[in-house]
């Protein structure tokens, strides 16, 4: 019933790129590397770095801890999905 009444959205490719180029840079910025944050997830580097390719999906689990980590708060990774000119500057 409720799948009818919300609107179909999808996430598009720009917006993606966005999201996972955040990652990555907020990583960089915290002065981490990926075999540093995938030690501290128990996952391999390999995860960490597929991840800020877009190629693994990214669990809620594991980006709450990401941001902790990174120091960002969730709107600069969250940015990528609000419609403004700001955002579409950016890229």
């Amino acid at each position: 019933m409720f799948a009818s009444v919300l609107p179909q959205w999808k996430v598009s490719k720009k917006e993606k790129e966005f999201f996972y180029r955040a990652l990555k840079t907020a990583r960089k910025d915290a002065g981490l590397t990926q075999a540093e944050v995938a030690k501290k997830l128990k996952r391999s580097r390999s995860h960490i770095s597929k991840i800020e390719l877009g190629q693994r999906r990214l669990f809620m689990d594991e980006f709450l801890i990401l941001y902790r980590l990174y120091g960002k708060p969730t709107i600069y990774f969250y940015s990528a999905f609000i419609k403004s000119d700001l955002v579409e500057q950016i890229d």
